[in-house]
């Protein structure tokens, strides 16, 4: 790729439109797998190659190559993420709508209709880039929101399925189960096991 093309493209941030997307150590469908990007996360873009892009990834700072089906030009801000192991977006707020996608622990969020959680309301209306939909209050806690205990959040994925370099709750691997369950109650922790034992400590 023509270097003015990374220079046309780089700084650029943009925003995960999948449920989840792979970062991967190169530009190719067979590179092995370094982590997931969650849907909502920020993705800063640093060049270009093929159908990827390369950038860092906004919640954690690790960098690699993307697809670009899976980014979209950056929305807005996320207002709420996912607080259970799973959750499904509809595409109304009835639930027999029809399943737009489902959602994993950490995703990110942006709710239209910010109404209180103590409200009447079950239903949260959130922005998506394939237009609106709905999710269950319950699943969502605002950004900063600090759970009473995030122990609580890690044994909740108890029999998800390993998956190396996973980051999503349909498969996901040790570092990143204590990286999203830590993530819950406001304490940053890198994606890899050797930096979280370097950051962290005991």
């Amino acid at each position: 790729m023509a270097q003015t093309d990374n220079a046309h493209i780089a700084d650029t941030k943009m925003q995960v439109s999948l449920p989840s997307i792979g970062l991967y150590d190169a530009p190719r469908d067979d590179a092995g797998l370094d982590t997931q990007c969650l849907f909502g996360e920020g993705f800063t873009v640093t060049g270009q190659k093929g159908d990827f892009y390369h950038g860092k990834l906004s919640t954690d700072g690790y960098e690699g190559y993307v697809p670009k089906v899976g980014l979209t030009p950056y929305m807005t801000d996320a207002t709420h993420r996912v607080i259970v192991p799973r959750s499904l977006v509809t595409r109304r707020a009835d639930i027999k709508s029809g399943m737009m996608f489902g959602l994993s622990l950490g995703a990110q969020v942006t709710v239209l209709d910010n109404a209180d959680l103590t409200t009447a309301s079950q239903t949260a209306h959130i922005l998506t880039p394939q237009g609106d939909g709905f999710m269950p209050w319950r699943h969502l806690v605002p950004r900063d929101h600090v759970v009473a205990d995030w122990v609580a959040i890690a044994e909740s994925l108890l029999g998800t399925p390993y998956g190396w370099g996973g980051r999503d709750s349909g498969g996901l691997d040790c570092s990143a189960l204590v990286q999203l369950a830590l993530q819950t109650v406001g304490v940053f922790a890198p994606r890899d096991s050797g930096p979280q034992a370097a950051h962290l400590g005991n």
